[in-house]
């Protein structure tokens, strides 16, 4: 029963700030558009890479080049896996990482890639040591010809992010969400602006409004109550204020004076006691009308 309490509650707020909403609504849905479309852009970019490159001939005993361009691939892949100093996390990715082609002239390129420019380089001048000092039983009789190595820019397509069922149904929830929580903190926000007294509420204006909200908390107590002590002209006191202390025979205190009482005497004046983002504006307005039964001579003070 609470919880349908709540629920309704909360129609209720909804409908009675549902412009705000719909502003959070357009908020959200903007929001959402350009997430979606930052998705697309971003699946559609290029990123771009450095890569590390050796090229060079191989020649056998007769001197012609050799061209199984696969063949060095696996010779170099099971080096680079048997080498003791190479981590692990490195040889896990090298049979994607390295590659090895041979171009028109049969030179061999052999292409390390995808990882980080250090790694790169690492597994790069790995290889160039097998090379060089001919520890690859496979290379001893077979002469290396015009060995060298380059640094090369790779652009490659980020892999494309399409837009699946679970990911729409996050963006929905998450703007659903976004939707209630902006709504509720602008209607708020609005609500405190438009319903509670503040510093540019119409009445300060008035040169019988005596503005002391820029004091401490105890020093507006102090005011309040020394004032009221010192009332002298029979005086109805309007506040919602519950903790005064004072004695003054002068002086009837009420939050209401639509509520039923007699005052003690005949009424000259009325002072209101207004609280700066706590008394609601139609608080104000009945009270003022109410007080023209009573009198025309009424002060207020803010605090």
């Amino acid at each position: 029963m609470d919880t349908q309490i709540k629920v309704e509650s909360f129609k209720e707020f909804i409908k009675k700030n549902k412009k705000v909403y719909f502003l959070s609504g357009v908020i959200a849905l903007l929001l959402l558009v350009l997430l979606i479309g930052y998705n697309w852009k971003t699946s559609q970019a290029k990123q771009e890479a450095t890569g590390e490159e050796i090229t060079f001939l191989l020649e056998n005993k007769e001197g012609n080049p050799y061209q199984n361009a696969e063949d060095i691939r696996k010779i170099l892949l099971l080096e680079l896996n048997e080498d003791s100093t190479i981590p692990k996390t490195i040889k896990k990715e090298l049979s994607e990482n390295l590659t090895v082609t041979r171009d028109a002239s049969n030179f061999f390129i052999v292409t390390v890639d995808q990882y980080t420019s250090k790694e790169n380089i690492f597994v790069k001048d790995k290889v160039l040591s097998y090379l060089k000092q001919g520890t690859i039983p496979f290379f001893k009789d077979k002469t290396i010809v015009d060995l060298s190595e380059n640094t090369k820019e790779i652009f490659k397509p980020v892999q494309a992010n399409k837009l699946s069922p679970k990911k729409l149904i996050i963006y929905f929830v998450g703007g659903l969400i976004l939707f209630v929580i902006l709504g509720t903190i602008l209607s708020v926000i609005f609500r405190r602006k438009y319903t509670l007294i503040s510093d540019d509420f119409s009445f300060l204006t008035n040169q019988r409004v005596v503005n002391i909200s820029h004091f401490s908390t105890l020093d507006k107590q102090k005011c309040i109550e020394n004032t009221l002590m010192n009332i002298i002209t029979p005086t109805i006191v309007v506040t919602q204020l519950h903790n005064l202390t004072f004695k003054n025979n002068n002086v009837v205190v009420t939050d209401d004076l639509g509520n039923a009482f007699l005052p003690p005497f005949e009424v000259h004046k009325i002072l209101m006691i207004c609280e700066k983002e706590k008394t609601t504006k139609d608080w104000y307005h009945l009270q003022m009308e109410l007080s023209k039964i009573y009198s025309e001579d009424t002060d207020i003070i803010l605090i």
